[in-house]
């Protein structure tokens, strides 16, 4: 509506007034009964945190349009190789230096009918069982954009696939039906082994905190350890760890979901399952603009390689971006 011509009389400006109070408190409303979870947490500080002396190098120039979500590997040959979403595919690319990778090539995992797939996060348990997890949502009807609120109409599980090589995968059932503890929503896998020979999966819980649950079967069932790794809008979590004799050392990354705070940080822990965050690591791009996803692997003693997403704006698409770090990120 154009307004230039109003008349500024008090009548007119009393009711935009208590129209923009109205607008306000409606959306306070909706951001609360969104974001309000249930349960303690193992970890509820404060995630924001400051700037670390872990600073990433990011390269502003796309490795891959209209990707994000990305879960990389280190092959037996010290090679590369990505997994991602690509027109309703889970396919997988191959590199050899980290920086370009080969055309994309599938990997037999489809979405059901009706349905969208995403995020894949890929782990090799020998050289002959590997395994995936990714997400199934309903596929948005036209013109619904952004986030719904997790519900039955809107609910994101979490399904396992198994392949014999880490190419060619079979589909193998649910493996986190977010119905039973995650409100509905179970998103961006993460996959490790543990020191005691589990599998430790992290991924987004409720939406807006992050979860994890433990396989002693090769992924086949999953059980779920209480509470939350991390909360206050913490998201897509990926995480490394270091044993050295009888001790651990976990690194996790992630993402902040907080418009205000969206940025890449970094949190540790001494078991897996306790966090406590050290801070930022990468900014997003601009002010409006969006950083998600962050997918780390090693490339050299002390040298790490990032593929992250980030976007100008939340609606806007994201595109897959690299960054690296050369030091010791257990330190």
């Amino acid at each position: 509506m154009e307004l230039v011509n109003a008349s500024p009389s008090k009548p007119k400006r009393w009711l935009w007034i208590v129209l923009i109070i109205i607008v306000l408190l409606a959306l306070g409303f909706l951001a609360v009964g969104y974001f309000t979870k249930r349960g303690p947490a193992e970890s509820t500080s404060d995630n924001t945190g400051k700037n670390t002396t872990e600073q990433w190098v990011v390269d502003r120039t796309p490795l891959i349009k209209t990707v994000t979500s990305s879960c990389t590997i280190t092959l037996a040959d010290k090679s590369f190789r990505i997994y991602y979403m690509s027109d309703g595919d889970i396919v997988y690319a191959d590199s050899t230096d980290g920086k370009t990778f080969g055309a994309p090539k599938p990997t037999g995992i489809r979405g059901d009918a009706g349905m969208m797939i995403s995020n894949p996060a890929v782990l090799a348990i020998d050289n002959t069982r590997w395994i995936m997890v990714y997400e199934q949502q309903q596929q948005k009807s036209f013109g619904n954009k952004g986030q719904t609120p997790p519900g039955p109409d809107s609910q994101r599980n979490l399904y396992l696939a198994t392949s014999a090589d880490g190419i060619k995968f079979t589909k193998a059932g649910t493996a986190i039906d977010s119905s039973k503890a995650d409100d509905y929503f179970a998103s961006v896998p993460d996959l490790v082994k543990t020191p005691d020979g589990k599998i430790r999966m992290y991924y987004v819980s409720g939406g807006d905190a992050i979860g994890s649950a433990t396989s002693e079967d090769t992924g086949k069932t999953w059980t779920r350890e209480g509470g939350y790794r991390l909360k206050n809008m913490a998201v897509d979590p990926d995480v490394l760890l270091e044993t050295s004799g009888d001790a651990t050392k976990w690194v996790m990354y992630y993402s902040n979901l907080d418009p205000q705070n969206n940025a890449l940080y970094k949190a540790t822990s001494e078991d897996g399952l306790t966090w406590k965050p050290v801070g930022k690591i990468v900014n997003r791009f601009s002010q409006n603009g969006v950083i998600v996803d962050p997918d780390v692997v090693p490339t050299a003693a002390n040298e790490y390689l990032m593929l992250l997403g980030a976007g100008s704006s939340a609606e806007a698409q994201l595109d897959l971006y690299r960054a690296t770090f050369k030091g010791d990120i257990f330190e």
